[in-house]
């Protein structure tokens, strides 16, 4: 019977032989994305909260993907709709 101490070192070198980007789905590598179209007449600049990313939406009409983490800072603009399906 082996000891606690032998089982944590057996853990650590499986974590350490196994790294952590080989466990990780696919999908959470790639950024998801969402579309806002803009309704306003003039140019409107926009910085995403998350990724510090700038959208510039230079006129009406203008559609625009952004990553879903920011979509929250653009929700809060109400010259902007979000047409994601």
């Amino acid at each position: 019977m082996s000891c606690c101490g032998q089982k944590r070192i057996k853990l650590k070198e499986y974590y350490q032989n196994n790294k952590l980007e080989n466990s990780i789905d696919t999908s959470l590598k790639t950024p998801k994305k969402t579309s806002f179209k803009y309704i306003g007449d003039q140019s409107l600049l926009v910085q995403g909260a998350i990724s510090g990313n700038f959208y510039q939406f230079s006129s009406s009409n203008t559609v625009i993907e952004v990553l879903e983490v920011d979509a929250a800072a653009l929700y809060a603009e109400p010259l902007l709709r979000n047409i994601s399906i």
